[in-house]
């Protein structure tokens, strides 16, 4: 209860800050700007992660869920200390622990809904204690003769989770968010062969698209850091350097940029446009849930670097 309530009061005593030189300093310092908030890029906005589960189940199934982990918690122990090991003890234990280090330390831009996937775990943890909570009820009232105690908490347990829910994902019902994007994944395969290396050459090539190519595509991707990035005399001798090496072991370097075409052109080479797409996708926000659409778009060209 008490690291619970602690989490929850941070945003009153705690401001959470990270390196005003990280890359992702610089990221958030931009939505800052965007969305009318004070600039303070090493700003991680960490301490708002109780809130952050609050926009998708509400504040009843939070309190809910608190009051029931402290009681299975203590069920579990006073169950240890006889000897027994409760069945629901360890994935308890575990998934709980997972919880409150996520929330104490998410590890992630504050980028919602992206930033989102941090609470894979919280989000179900959360809503199988409220369900515990609800079972719990349920069973109490059958058995003092409240025959309709059941429909009650079934009710009650599916609006105090639902209703949050729906109202955060409302705003997106019937678009297709991002739509098209695994034909492009598709189409940036096919232009890839199985003797390539991929060298990621500018700021959405480096930071989105490194897994996509090794993990679908099955090609060996590198990037090039942004102070390489940033000097076009530097990142040029280092294309020429790796694609000579690349060579010598019988392979293609194969650029690729995923901002536009220009990154290419300032090496001297022709980029070929191989995914050109526009899709809404959820607005990006910092310190509030998403509330509509903006148009993203992905963008990626790639060129052959000669050998010599």
């Amino acid at each position: 209860m008490l690291a619970g309530l602690g989490l929850w009061s941070r945003p009153w005593w705690m401001t959470v800050r990270q390196d005003p030189d990280d890359p992702g300093s610089r990221y958030v310092a931009g939505m800052q700007r965007r969305q009318g908030l004070p600039v303070d890029g090493g700003r991680t906005y960490a301490e708002h992660t109780v809130d952050w589960l609050s926009w998708y189940v509400g504040w009843v199934a939070l309190v809910v869920a608190l009051v029931a982990l402290a009681l299975l918690l203590r069920r579990a122990l006073a169950g240890l200390g006889e000897g027994r090991l409760a069945p629901w003890a360890p994935a308890l234990v575990v998934t709980a622990a997972s919880t409150v280090l996520t929330l104490l330390r998410p590890g992630i831009t504050p980028d919602h809904p992206w930033a989102d996937r941090r609470l894979l775990i919280a989000l179900p943890l959360v809503v199988l204690l409220v369900v515990a909570a609800g079972s719990w009820a349920a069973r109490r009232l059958t058995s003092s003769g409240k025959r309709w105690g059941t429909a009650l908490v079934a009710v009650v347990t599916v609006l105090a989770v639902g209703v949050p829910a729906v109202l955060a994902t409302w705003p997106f019902r019937g678009v297709g968010v991002e739509r098209g994007s695994l034909a492009a994944v598709d189409r940036v395969c096919s232009a890839l062969g199985p003797d390539d290396v991929v060298l990621g050459i500018d700021s959405r090539a480096s930071s989105e698209w490194p897994q996509t190519v090794r993990g679908m595509c099955g090609v060996p991707y590198v990037v090039a850091a942004t102070p390489v990035r940033q000097d076009p005399a530097r990142l040029s001798e280092v294309v020429g350097q790796l694609a000579r090496a690349v060579a010598a072991r019988g392979h293609r370097l194969v650029v690729l940029a995923a901002d536009g075409p220009e990154a290419i052109e300032g090496l001297g080479l022709t980029p070929r446009s191989v995914a050109d797409i526009r899709f809404p996708e959820e607005e990006h926000a910092l310190d509030r849930p998403p509330r509509r659409t903006d148009r993203g778009a992905v963008r990626v060209s790639v060129a052959e670097v000669p050998a010599g």
